[in-house]
């Protein structure tokens, strides 16, 4: 039971670090006049997102293990890391301006 609680404590500390930066990112990256409205979107999207795989990890553990869930949730997010660098490549290649109205 200890290592239960210390793992989702640990969970939730980093949960709660890439909230924040992520917040973070998304300001840096809006203007002023769309701050609102994007944070108000993504304020309701994180919880519906973390909602739907809470759910659908339910769905993979329940029939199969947790060790089949993270054999399978691992690959799948290393698949994010192309997008990411795609991204950075996209982001440094656009003018200063044009990433200021987006």
């Amino acid at each position: 039971m200890t290592a239960f609680v210390v793992a989702l404590v640990l969970f939730g500390i980093g949960w709660n670090f890439g909230l924040i930066s992520g917040t973070a990112l998304v300001i840096d990256a809006t203007v002023p006049a769309n701050r609102p409205r994007i944070q108000g979107t993504l304020d309701v999207l994180v919880p519906l997102a973390s909602a739907g795989g809470g759910a659908m990890s339910g769905i993979v553990a329940a029939p199969t293990s947790y060790e089949t869930l993270a054999l399978a949730g691992g690959p799948l997010s290393l698949v994010l890391i192309p997008v990411i660098f795609r991204h950075e490549r996209h982001t440094r290649a656009a003018p200063a301006d044009s990433r200021a109205t987006t």
